[in-house]
């Protein structure tokens, strides 16, 4: 089963690869950029996660300082949260509670992706 909007060839990645993908989707402020990268799951070396299928972490960070912080870029997050699910169905709620228009998702390199 496929996510409702996520291109077949760029889902293979996680269906048949088990590699990330991502999407830089619309920031809370002008002076901030966001991302949004879905992981495959499965068992956690951290004992209090849940066990997952995917993972869905997302951040924000300072736009002009990506330069600067190449690297490092963590030390610029301004906020970031994970979510742990378990279907597409709870993928494709989140993605829509997110905000996030699942067209948007590509190999990681080709948003941008600074991890």
């Amino acid at each position: 089963m496929l996510p409702n909007g996520i291109h077949q060839k760029v889902w293979n990645r996680i269906d048949m690869l088990g590699a990330p993908i991502a999407a830089e989707v619309p920031a809370s402020a002008s002076h901030l950029r966001r991302w949004v990268c879905i992981y495959v799951g499965g068992r956690s070396l951290v004992p209090s996660l849940p066990p997952h299928k995917y993972q869905v972490y997302e951040f924000e960070l300072l736009k002009d300082k990506l330069a600067e912080y190449e690297g490092d870029e963590d030390l610029i997050i301004t906020s970031s949260s994970r979510h742990y699910i378990n279907s597409i169905s709870e993928l494709d709620a989140l993605l829509s509670r997110l905000g996030v228009n699942p067209e948007l998702f590509d190999a990681p390199w080709h948003v941008d992706y600074p991890f």
